[in-house]
């Protein structure tokens, strides 16, 4: 349980770091590549993360945890002084994670309340002032502010051309059940060029992150701290006239060890290999 509990915690912050992602439609004014407030005042979208983490327990042999997780996120937007304001809400949600040390792991929308509120200014820097209340379980499959770093790439906020790339370090922290965690990504995304979806006329920007993660705090009355670092890469399809993503992808590939502060407890190696879609879907 406690090795679960942990590495899903690195999971959760890991899929919102690896890169996933003036008012009224039409490019900026300057073509600055930017972020403006959506033409729209709300969108939804969908997500699907999978993930499979590999422990190797000394004395208990090797294992995977398998996380699979479905969600439709509504989106409503605001102006704010420096940029928007987004409000998110999850509508669904279909979680479950397995594992051979104990009975499957189920949740569905009912455990997510609340909404996850943040800021975003023009280069797409997030800054969240209310986090989603995630029920005891389900922090294993939903970060309660992950979502808030996925909807908005990093932008340079200037013109851009094909070839044209750009750096930028997305930070994400989250706290619960006594365990702190964060993980930080180094980002490069480069513009790839354009490409038409369904009549739209998107950017594609390629992504490439190198990521590091950590956990630490007491679980069961012992400490424990867990190290990972790896690499991610994938692509955000960004649609200028609305100013929101339309869709991103992104894969990402953690290793590390896990200690329990115990007498006798040997570390942990642990790998996470995940990947992680979103669409905007019609509202």
């Amino acid at each position: 349980m406690k090795i679960k509990k942990t590495a899903a915690l690195t999971l959760a912050t890991l899929l919102g770091a690896c890169g996933g992602a003036g008012a009224g439609a039409g490019p900026a004014p300057d073509g600055a590549l930017t972020v403006r407030m959506p033409a729209a005042p709300s969108a939804r979208f969908v997500k699907a993360d999978t993930s499979v983490v590999t422990v190797d327990a000394p004395g208990i042999g090797t294992f995977d945890l398998d996380v699979k997780a479905e969600a439709t996120v509504s989106v409503a937007f605001t102006e704010a002084p420096n940029g928007l304001k987004a409000t998110a809400t999850y509508q669904a949600l279909s979680g479950s994670m397995t594992n051979p040390m104990g009975a499957p792991l189920n949740v569905d929308e009912s455990a997510v309340t609340g909404q996850l509120v943040f800021t975003v200014d023009g280069r797409g820097r997030t800054t969240v002032t209310e986090s989603l209340g995630v029920d005891l379980e389900a922090v294993q499959l939903v970060s309660p502010s992950g979502f808030a770093y996925e909807l908005f790439p990093r932008l340079p906020d200037r013109t851009v051309s094909v070839g044209d790339s750009w750096i930028d370090t997305i930070t994400v922290n989250e706290d619960a059940e006594g365990i702190t965690s964060e993980t930080i990504a180094i980002v490069t995304y480069t513009v790839a060029g354009d490409t038409t979806v369904g009549g739209r006329s998107l950017m594609k920007l390629n992504t490439d992150s190198d990521i590091e993660a950590s956990v630490s705090g007491t679980m069961q009355g012992m400490s424990m701290s867990q190290n990972m670092s790896g690499s991610g890469s994938g692509w955000v399809l960004w649609d200028a006239a609305m100013s929101l993503v339309h869709s991103s992808f992104s894969v990402g590939d953690l290793a590390g060890l896990m200690s329990i502060d115990a007498p006798g407890a040997p570390d942990m190696s642990l790998t996470v290999s995940s990947r992680s879609y979103t669409k905007r879907a019609a509202n």
